[in-house]
């Protein structure tokens, strides 16, 4: 039992901890920071251990003082230790997802759903489903499971500002008023695949109107107004006021082509049209019950797989995706026949995706590849990798026994054109399970083959269904074994100088390039049977 004395003795040393505390407060707030990280570490070796609070704080505090001073590695370090002590504060896991970003997706991935749990706002969730789909672990029943509960966690916050819309019985015999909404009218990858649909739409059978969500105007906007669609501006409303204005348009079919790359996509909960789809943003489920189709087709979403996604497929009929370079002074410049094999006496492969896409099991998968090719190197070319991401690489290149002599990382920007970049790789890796879509479509015009994995969910299927599309069977593997062995067979100097000099023409003359109205009268056709069973349900 505590005498006075010892009572004594300790309200009087937390008194001076507490003034000591606050004079460390006070360094933060003139920017002293190393003075501040001084005087906190002092404290944390007299403060009582039974004190957990205050050790948590002065963690927290000093991983505040390293993230002023933008030292990463000891800023995540004091956070975590708070974890020791507290695992309750919301502010801390925003801190580690962020400081984790570039550097761990899986950490990264696990603080956003920690702060989630916690109260986060919806943009964690957002995120954090970027990451889902990123990572092998989570099959497309778990994406689907995932997706709906946090949709279904945050809709409530939504419909207490504003009740969902209802609608009439709808008119079978009238125009119908479709509408496309979008982050990414301007130029922008999307647009190589929206731009052939738009400018071959029938605007005398259809009203088309096209909500532009961000404002970001340039020569590829301009392409897109002078299709004579309706073209409005929304990048300054907010989501109920996005849900109220195509409410108030009359909308029979809206079409969201952003997903989850901000939170604007929740004015899909009003359910402003009475029809709701979703094509090519997102490049998976939204898990959102107000979304009623997925327009897609049967070798990206097979029949028996449908019951994995929310929405119900519209399958088109042609192939899910046509393609064009939306900016009118695109250079593309002649292939390079000769491969660098030749000249350099060894295969290399290309990876030129975002660096987020890669992750443990690609990186596995990549190194047995190389280790099956003597003298083989691996090149990671992507002008906006930052040294974070190149030290993520590096640790699992190593941690999967990878020799770092035969890996390169590039970042400098090209002085003529980007596409030469894909040039520098004889073979090109499209990642796992996050495939590549329009960097494959360029790397392939550029005569590089690209070996694929074809996966179970919808983001993982983009290289393998251009490669099916253009006969390109020998390039899509469906097991690491398969993966192995074809990867072996392609890399020969034979081999890879046939796909250079053949490559450019069979995309060109395929029909990811031509025949633009093709995919337009698909998605029509869709609209008339869509709008058509609607009217008949609701009659």
């Amino acid at each position: 039992m505590q005498t006075e004395a010892e009572r004594l003795q300790k309200k009087i040393t937390n008194k001076t901890l507490l003034a000591k505390m606050n004079f460390a407060d006070s360094l933060v707030s003139e920017q002293k920071y190393e003075d501040a990280i001084t005087v906190y570490k002092e404290l944390l070796g007299e403060i009582d251990k039974s004190y957990a609070y205050n050790i948590c704080e002065t963690y927290r505090k000093l991983g505040n003082c390293y993230w002023y001073l933008k030292d990463n590695v000891n800023a995540r370090l004091h956070y975590e230790k708070t974890l020791d002590y507290c695992t309750t504060n919301k502010s801390v896991y925003e801190m580690l997802a962020s400081l984790y970003t570039k550097l761990d997706c899986k950490k990264t991935l696990k603080y956003y759903l920690k702060s989630i749990e916690l109260g986060a706002d919806i943009s964690y969730f957002t995120s954090s489903a970027w990451l889902m789909m990123k990572d092998c672990t989570y099959t497309q029943e778990k994406l689907k499971e995932n997706f709906e509960f946090y949709v279904n966690k945050f809709r409530p916050q939504y419909l207490e500002k504003m009740p969902a819309f209802t609608h009439k019985k709808p008119n079978p015999n009238k125009k119908i008023n479709v509408a496309y909404v979008s982050t990414d009218f301007y130029c922008h990858a999307m647009m190589s695949f929206i731009l052939p649909i738009l400018e071959k739409h029938n605007t005398k059978k259809y009203n088309f109107t096209l909500y532009s969500l961000d404002d970001k105007p340039d020569a590829v906007t301009e392409r897109i107004k002078k299709t004579g669609i309706k073209f409005v501006d929304l990048s300054k409303n907010n989501v109920q006021e996005i849900a109220q204005r195509i409410y108030n348009d009359k909308i029979d079919i809206v079409i969201d082509l952003a997903g989850y790359v901000n939170t604007k996509a929740f004015w899909l909960y009003y359910k402003p049209a009475p029809i709701q789809m979703q094509y090519l943003g997102f490049l998976n489920t939204y898990g959102m019950k107000e979304v009623d189709y997925i327009i897609t087709d049967e070798y990206s979403i097979p029949p028996k797989m449908a019951k994995y996604y929310t929405e119900k497929p519209f399958y088109l009929k042609h192939g899910m995706q046509k393609y064009c370079f939306p900016h009118p002074n695109t250079n593309i410049p002649e292939c390079n026949i000769e491969p660098p094999c030749v000249r350099n006496g060894y295969i290399t492969f290309g990876s030129f995706n975002t660096v987020s896409k890669i992750d443990d099991y690609t990186i596995s998968l990549w190194v047995k590849l190389l280790n099956e090719i003597p003298d083989s190197r691996l090149l990671f070319y992507r002008t906006q990798m930052h040294e974070e991401e190149m030290a993520r690489l590096t640790y699992l290149l190593e941690r999967h026994h990878a020799d770092m002599s035969r890996v390169t990382f590039e970042n400098a920007p090209r002085k003529d054109t980007h596409f030469k970049i894909y040039e520098m790789a004889d073979i090109a890796l499209d990642p796992v399970p996050f495939s590549g879509l329009t960097v494959t479509i360029e790397t392939i015009l550029m005569g590089v083959p690209v070996l694929c994995m074809n996966h179970e969910p919808l983001q993982a299927k983009g290289t393998a269904r251009v490669n099916k599309e253009l006969g390109l069977d020998e390039l899509i593997c469906y097991s690491e074994e398969e993966y192995l062995q074809k990867g072996k067979a392609l890399a020969t100097v034979e081999n890879i100088k046939k796909y250079r000099e053949s490559l450019r023409y069979i995309l060109t003359t395929s029909t990811i390039f031509n025949n633009y109205k093709q995919i337009a009268e698909d998605f029509e056709e869709g609209f008339d049977k869509i709008f058509a069973d609607y009217c008949k349900n609701e009659t």
